[in-house]
């Protein structure tokens, strides 16, 4: 990506929330979350993972964030850890329903898997749901699974 034309540029981005009920999804109800700060990554050399960190945003009070004039090519979305409130501890659960309502963003790796713009796409906003989860430890039982915590606190249930 070594210049943006904005010939065939799209917008990328959704919405950050906090998932009160923990069940991946964005249920009426649940509220927005501002001032979370997000990162765009491009997959710079071609082998299918985005590790160029080329854009910064942050959730607006409605918890909406974008990137615009995004060309095509691969790219995911990153979490930025020292942009989150003293109560949230991590991500939801992933991938669970619909990609316009579930959480997309990994709790152990803190992004979205890869996804592909493709020249002509205007707005993507069904990639990159962040869906968080308020607690008082950063411990609790995620199912028969494995996770670090954002507290960097390791469980096994």
């Amino acid at each position: 990506m070594t210049c943006a034309t904005g010939l065939h540029a799209a917008t990328v981005g959704d919405l950050v929330w906090v998932d009160e009920n923990r069940n991946g999804i964005q249920d009426a109800g649940e509220k927005p979350q501002a001032k979370i700060g997000l990162k765009l990554y491009f997959d710079k050399n071609g082998d299918g993972f985005p590790e160029r960190l080329i854009a910064r945003t942050t959730s607006d009070a409605k918890g909406r964030y974008a990137f615009k004039d995004v060309e095509p090519g691969l790219y995911s979305v990153g979490l930025e850890v020292n942009s989150l409130p003293e109560n949230i501890y991590e991500a939801t659960r992933l991938d669970v329903e619909d990609d316009k309502r579930d959480n997309d963003l990994n709790r152990n790796t803190l992004r979205t898997k890869p996804f592909e713009v493709k020249a002509g796409d205007s707005v993507l906003n069904d990639v990159a749901d962040v869906g968080l989860v308020v607690g008082s430890t950063g411990v609790e039982y995620k199912g028969k699974e494995n996770y670090i915590s954002l507290t960097g606190l390791q469980v096994e249930c």
